[in-house]
């Protein structure tokens, strides 16, 4: 008896061991082949011309469909899923590289990726007149930066610690994900994008592009 309580215990802490294993994984990153693509369309099969008339031209096959991602009726209920994703994986935020753009006026504007997993997931804006992060929306008019980028290297750490996910989660139709607002002091300074059905974190792709171009 003594002998099959000790095996009961040990499956059970094997299982619960398991189990928080799994619970402590990150959320995934969701890769592009992972979009399902809808099928193509059927042609219905062409039918035999009557007799004794001339057979009609052959007809143009439609281009295929354009892949995006099946979007199932019932998404709607996954809002809450996508912003309790977005807090887990804020868990494992870090900073990333730094730089500088000039927007079409020829304001000066300088980011900061931040990273999760080793892709980037979103983007900071930072002033350049004194270093503060700055809410989304605004863009200062400033010509020439009057902070460098070693003192905004040195507080974003404690910024990216600093970041709070928000309890709501906006959809956008043309990427059929979520985005969920991301805070700094009160104010929103990015955002962070999850699959429709809440369960992965979608890279930014424009902000990769651009931490690979000009960051250091």
């Amino acid at each position: 008896m003594r002998k099959i309580t000790l095996v009961i215990m040990a499956i059970a802490i094997i299982l619960g061991g398991v189990t928080m294993s799994k619970a402590q994984q990150p959320p995934p990153i969701l890769q592009p082949e992972q979009q399902a693509v809808p099928p193509p369309a059927q042609t219905p099969p062409a039918q035999a011309p009557p007799a004794r008339m001339p057979a009609p031209p052959p007809a143009q096959t439609p281009p295929p469909p354009e892949q995006t991602t099946v979007v199932p009726s019932n998404f709607l209920g996954n809002a809450a899923q996508a912003v309790e994703t977005a807090k887990e994986a804020k868990k494992y935020f870090s900073p990333g590289k730094i730089w500088t753009q000039q927007a079409p006026r020829g304001e000066v504007i300088i980011k900061a990726a931040i990273i999760y997993q080793g892709v980037a997931v979103g983007a900071l804006e930072f002033n350049p007149l004194d270093g503060t992060v700055l809410p989304r929306g605004y863009h200062p008019r400033v010509f020439n930066s009057h902070v460098s980028l070693e003192t905004i290297r040195q507080k974003l750490p404690t910024v990216v610690s600093g970041l709070t996910v928000l309890n709501g989660a906006e959809y956008r139709e043309p990427e059929a994900c979520w985005v969920i607002p991301i805070a700094y002091n009160s104010k929103i300074v990015a955002h962070i994008k999850i699959s429709y059905d809440g369960t992965h974190i979608i890279p930014d792709y424009p902000t990769s592009q651009e931490m690979q171009a000009f960051g250091r």
